[in-house]
């Protein structure tokens, strides 16, 4: 009974997160839509990945759907990035950096994934990864460099920005639903410290986890993701 509810809760999940990037891509193919649609693109495969590893017994493939699934969990965060970016440039967004600054920060977080001795694995009974001291530093330096420091900044310039009042509104959604991605994302990193956790707290955890990335989602959407 309690598989059954596990693989529907999480089929339920995944039907209603691909609804958001099918919503916005059907209003066109432009580079907003694009930019904003594979974060949630990402953030379902990361998920996908996340279920299958916690599923496998295998060393090896539990360590590569593993390190596959928090790899894309942590890129999906530079879309965010760039659409902000693109709203605040009015369009004057350059391919050539959005694709030099992607590559920068794949490389970057390939890199850190693929540290030996820096995230233990643990397939069986616990098959949370724990990660070292000095990646989590790492980690929360390079998320906070190329989304949070610039995707709050400039959501708040922009929203200073607009005019209409209608449009600040649905902008303040948008920032709303950045705010509430960013705590999971710190809040992950958190589940995978070596510190201590009482039981209560993780569960607690991994109930607003779970559940917040459908709500802040769905604000992102609602805010700009709608109708750009």
């Amino acid at each position: 009974m309690f598989f059954l509810i596990v693989h529907s809760s999480f089929i339920a999940y995944l039907l209603i997160y691909a609804l958001i990037p099918y919503k916005i891509l059907k209003r066109g193919k432009v580079k907003p839509n694009i930019l904003l649609s594979f974060y949630f693109i990402l953030t379902i495969l990361a998920y996908i990945f996340n279920f299958i590893y916690f599923s496998i017994e295998n060393h090896l493939l539990y360590q590569a759907f593993s390190t596959l699934s928090w790899f894309l969990r942590y890129f999906s965060l530079i879309f965010l990035t760039f659409f902000v970016l693109y709203i605040y440039l009015e369009g004057n967004l350059k391919k050539e950096l959005i694709i030099g600054v992607m590559g920068l920060y794949a490389i970057i977080l390939g890199i850190l994934f693929l540290l030996p001795s820096q995230i233990l694995y643990f397939p069986g009974t616990n098959k949370t990864p724990i990660w070292s001291f000095y990646f989590i530093i790492t980690m929360v330096l390079v998320i906070t460099i190329f989304f949070t420091l610039p995707g709050w900044i400039y959501s708040f310039i922009i929203y200073k920005r607009f005019q209409n009042e209608e449009t600040k509104r649905r902008w303040k959604r948008f920032i709303i639903g950045l705010l509430g991605v960013t705590s999971i994302y710190y809040l992950e990193i958190y589940e995978v410290s070596p510190v201590g956790k009482p039981i209560i707290l993780e569960i607690v955890f991994a109930i607003y986890i779970f559940s917040a990335v459908i709500i802040w989602g769905y604000f992102l959407y609602q805010g700009l993701g709608r109708k750009i």
